[in-house]
Parts: structure tokens; C-alpha cells; sequence
């Protein structure tokens, strides 16, 4: 069987309106639900809150609480150095070591694309296709 391009790309891209308007009508559909379990959610945390209590046990299931942690970076040259000056007690695992594609692009374009020490470049093929 042989195809043609563009009766390929206009299946592709009727495929993605479809799946659209599918995953559009789907959220639609659980908005009214995800709205009620955020509700009753806010109930229970502030029936927790009045008794003092970190959860409740029913026969039906447990709700409890839980103290989530969100650390904010506000000075990076004070983490940085208190992340190095300790890195063996924490410090390492304080410090997420990745690249940033972006600075990493433009180190390689002002370097003869030579990248920087300790960082090993490749490089994927995506196909994409777009309405025109």
C-alpha cells in the first residue's frame, strides 16, 4: 500500500482534533465531579482542624493530613555556597546537579559547539506535524 503525504498529515491532524475534543469533553464532563471532591476535601480538612485531630479512621477509609515541603531558592549564591561548604553532611543532596538546555544552546553556539566540561551532547529526530 502506498501512501501520500498529505493524506497522512490530514489523517494525523484529524486525529488530533478528535482527541482533542474528546479529552475537551472529558474534562468538561469531571469538572462538576473534581469540584466536589475538592469540597468535600476542604470539609474534612477543616473538620480535622476543629478536633485537633491529624486524621480520621472510618470503616470507609482514612483522611488525613500531610506536611508537604516547598523549598525556594531566594539567594543562589548563599545555597550554592552552603551546599559546596557541606557537601558530604547534605549539601549534595541538597543540590540538584542537571543542564538547562537553553544555556547549554547558546554555550555551544559562543564555543564552537564544543560543550561545556563534564557535559556529553546528543541529539533526537522528532517528526511533527501542524496545520499550515
Amino acid at each position: 500500500m502506498t501512501f501520500k503525504a498529505d493524506e497522512l498529515i490530514a489523517k494525523a491532524l484529524e486525529i488530533d482534533r478528535h482527541i482533542k475534543a474528546r479529552e475537551e469533553a472529558l474534562a468538561e464532563e469531571l469538572k462538576p465531579y473534581k469540584e466536589g471532591r475538592q469540597a468535600i476535601e476542604g470539609v474534612l480538612l477543616q473538620m480535622l482542624n476543629d478536633a485537633g485531630a491529624q486524621n480520621f479512621k472510618t470503616d470507609e477509609g482514612t483522611a488525613y493530613k500531610t506536611q508537604i515541603l516547598h523549598p525556594k531558592v531566594v539567594n543562589r549564591d548563599d545555597f550554592l555556597k552552603v551546599c559546596v561548604d557541606n557537601w558530604t553532611n547534605g549539601g549534595g543532596a541538597m543540590l540538584q546537579i542537571g543542564t538547562i538546555k537553553g544555556g547549554v544552546k547558546d554555550w555551544l553556539e559562543t564555543h564552537e559547539q564544543a560543550p561545556p566540561p563534564g557535559v556529553e551532547i546528543s541529539y533526537s529526530i522528532n517528526l511533527n506535524i501542524r496545520k499550515s
